[in-house]
């Protein structure tokens, strides 16, 4: 599909996700800019609402789950009949024809699920890898959050995908050196270029 089609189709996505959620963005190769996406993704952190879970207990339960299933009763999408994806991270729609894929996030992670989520691979490769890439050497991806000593390197939803104490090394937004932009503005490209633009090859300096 065209990228116009594509965004506008996100953008109705986001519309009728967003009662349901804190956090959502269009992700992929749509946020890309890439000329011909062949999907919508996106990312999301779901809000909680409480509901009877059983006959003695009311609980929190991600909203999204219910705006998911009141969209399909509706008409607006329906799940993919023939790649069934509907767990509790990754849910894969079909609407206009057109696949969706929704990518549920956390707070300590929307930095790097977004980053991972949005990519080109060759990026996302950079990103993780500790040899040569953006990945320190004492920190680690682990269950899609980023761990140093064993602990959370997140920064708890501010969209940072490494920090420590002296600050945020790498992100998903903001206008410093410190962001995902900023890493391709320091990328040297070393060989071609991808068909959406993105670096093949690159290395930070």
């Amino acid at each position: 599909m065209r990228l116009e089609e594509a965004r506008r189709l996100g953008m109705e996505v986001v519309a009728e996700m967003s009662p349901a959620c804190d956090r959502i963005v269009i992700a992929g190769s749509v946020r890309r800019g890439k000329a011909e996406p062949k999907d919508v993704e996106i990312v999301y952190i779901t809000s909680m609402v409480e509901r009877q879970v059983d006959m003695f207990t009311r609980d929190q339960v991600p909203a999204t789950v219910e705006r998911l299933d009141d969209l399909v009763r509706d008409g607006f999408w329906c799940f993919d009949p023939v790649v069934k994806r509907n767990g509790p991270k990754y849910q894969r729609m079909i609407r206009c024809g057109a696949t969706v894929e929704l990518f549920r996030a956390e707070a300590g992670n929307w930095g790097l699920v977004l980053a991972l989520r949005t990519g080109p691979g060759d990026f996302n490769r950079l990103l993780v890898d500790r040899c040569g890439g953006a990945m320190p050497l004492d920190m680690r991806m682990e269950r899609w959050v980023v761990v140093a000593a064993g602990e959370v390197a997140g920064d708890a939803g501010r969209g940072d995908v490494f920090r420590r104490d002296r600050g945020a090394l790498l992100g998903s937004g903001g206008a410093d050196g410190g962001t995902i932009g900023g890493v391709f503005r320091r990328a040297r490209v070393m060989s071609g270029a991808a068909d959406d633009g993105a670096t093949r090859r690159v290395r930070l300096w």
